[in-house]
C-alpha cells in the first residue's frame, strides 16, 4: 500500500516537473514579459517627458525612421536587381558572379529536397537542405556586401558619414537604452555559447557511456539549463509543433503588415501611414532575432533527419520532432519558407539603422551589425546543419567563424 502509494506520488513528481512543459512555459512568459515591459517603458518615458522636449523627440525619431526606412528599401533592391549580362555587371563582376553561383545553388537544392521527399530519400534531403541554407545565407551576404560597398563609394550619404565618424566611445552613462544594449549583447553571447556546450556535454556522456550512447539524465538536465539560461534558443520539447505555429505565424503577420504598409503608402503617398513607431521595434528585433531564427534552422534540421541514421529519436539539432503526427514534408517545407523570409527581413531591417548616437551612448555601426548578425547565423548552421558525424569539420569551422567574430 505504502509502496503503491510511494510510486504515485513519485510519478506525479516526475510529471509536474517535466522540463519540456516548463520550458515552454518559460518560452512564451518570456515573450509576454518583454513585450509588455517595451510597452510599459515607452507609454513612460512619453509621460514624463516635457512636452518640448518629446516633440523634437519625434522629429528626430520620424527622420531616423525614413532613413531606415530607405536604407531597408535600398537592401532590397540592390539584392534583387542582379544584371544577367557581363557588361553590366560592372565593375563588380565578384560580387554578381557569387551571386549567380548563390541562385543556382539554391534553385538546385530546392527541386532536390522536393524530389528527396518524393521519392522518400532521407539522407539527400539532408544534404540539400543544408545546401539551401548555407547558399541562402551566402548569397544575401554577397549581396549586403555589395550595398555597403556601393554605398560608401558611390553614393554621399550624410548620416551615413557622420555615423562612421561618431561611434567612437569616449564617455559612457548608465542609462537604459544603454543597459538594454549591455543585455543583448551578453544574451546573444550566451545564445552562441550554447552550441559548443551542447556539443561538449554530449561529449562527456558519450565518454561516460562508450557501450550505451549519451546518458539521457545528464544531458536532459543539462539541455533543460541550457535552455533556460540562452533565453528560449534551446527550447526543446514535445511541444514542437506549438512553438513551430507560433513562429510561422509572427513570421507570416511581420511580412503581411510590412507588405500592407508598403503597398498602402506607395499608393497612397497623399495621406501615408506614420512609421514614427517602428523605431521602438529594434530593440525588439535585435533581441529576439537569434531565438527566432534558430528555432527555424533547428526545425529544418530536426526534420530533415527524421529517418536518418542522425536521428536517435529523441532529438536532432536544437528541436525535437519525432511525433508521428508531423509531417515531414509539410514542415521542412514551412521551415524553409519561414526562415527565408524571416532571415532577409529581420537582418535587412536590423542593419538599415544609421542613428547618429549621442555622447555616451552605446551604437554600432550597421556593417558592423551585419557582420555579427550573418557570422553567428553561420555559427548556427554549422552547429546545427553540418552531420554529427563531420564533428572535426564543425569544430573547425565554428572556430574560423568565432575568431573572425
Amino acid at each position: 500500500m505504502d509502496s503503491s502509494f510511494r510510486d504515485s506520488s513519485g510519478s506525479a513528481d516526475k510529471d509536474s516537473a517535466d522540463p519540456n512543459l516548463v520550458l515552454t512555459l518559460v518560452y512564451f512568459l518570456t515573450i509576454a514579459a518583454v513585450l509588455i515591459g517595451t510597452a510599459i517603458y515607452f507609454f513612460v518615458m512619453a509621460r514624463i517627458t516635457d512636452p518640448e522636449v518629446r516633440l523634437m523627440e519625434l522629429i528626430t525619431t520620424q527622420r531616423e525612421v525614413q532613413h531606415l526606412i530607405d536604407n531597408l528599401s535600398s537592401q532590397f533592391d540592390n539584392f534583387l536587381r542582379i544584371p544577367m549580362r557581363w557588361k553590366a555587371m560592372k565593375p563588380y563582376y565578384t560580387h554578381h558572379m557569387l551571386s549567380w553561383l548563390f541562385i543556382l545553388a539554391l534553385f538546385a537544392s530546392t527541386v532536390v529536397i522536393v524530389v528527396s521527399l518524393a521519392l522518400n530519400l532521407a539522407e539527400v534531403a539532408r544534404v540539400s537542405t543544408l545546401t539551401y541554407v548555407a547558399s541562402l545565407n551566402a548569397l544575401f551576404m554577397t549581396r549586403q556586401h555589395l550595398y555597403y560597398v556601393r554605398r560608401t563609394y558611390l553614393t554621399y550619404d550624410a548620416e551615413h558619414y557622420l555615423v562612421l565618424d561618431t561611434t567612437r566611445y569616449e564617455t559612457f552613462k548608465w542609462s537604459v537604452f544603454n543597459v538594454v544594449q549591455i543585455c543583448i549583447l551578453v544574451i546573444e553571447f550566451l545564445q552562441l555559447l550554447s552550441f559548443p556546450v551542447r556539443d561538449m556535454v554530449d561529449s562527456i556522456s558519450l565518454a561516460n557511456n562508450p557501450d550505451g550512447g549519451k546518458d539521457s539524465d545528464d544531458s536532459g538536465t543539462a539541455g533543460f539549463i541550457i535552455g533556460i539560461i540562452t533565453m528560449f534558443a534551446n527550447l526543446s520539447s514535445q511541444f514542437f509543433v506549438i512553438q513551430f505555429w507560433f513562429l510561422f505565424a509572427v513570421i507570416a503577420l511581420i511580412s503581411l503588415v510590412m507588405g500592407v504598409i508598403h503597398m498602402h503608402n506607395r499608393w497612397r503617398s497623399h495621406n501615408p501611414i506614420a512609421l514614427y513607431w517602428v523605431k521602438y521595434l529594434l530593440p525588439l528585433a535585435n533581441l529576439f532575432y537569434l531565438p527566432m531564427l534558430v528555432m527555424l534552422i533547428g526545425s529544418a534540421s530536426c526534420v530533415s533527419k527524421l529517418g536518418t541514421k542522425e536521428f536517435s529519436g529523441a532529438s536532432s539539432g536544437l528541436l525535437r520532432c519525432s511525433d508521428s503526427s508531423i509531417n515531414k514534408p509539410l514542415y521542412l517545407a514551412l521551415s524553409l519558407v519561414a526562415y527565408t523570409v524571416g532571415y532577409m527581413t529581420l537582418t535587412a531591417f536590423v542593419t538599415s539603422f544609421d542613428r547618429i548616437p549621442i555622447k555616451g551612448e552605446i551604437h554600432y555601426k550597421s556593417q558592423g551589425v551585419a557582420f555579427l548578425k550573418n557570422m553567428a547565423m553561420l555559427l548556427s548552421i554549422d552547429f546545427l546543419l553540418v552531420a554529427d558525424s563531420y564533428g572535426h569539420i564543425r569544430s573547425i569551422l565554428s572556430l574560423i567563424i568565432i575568431l573572425s567574430m
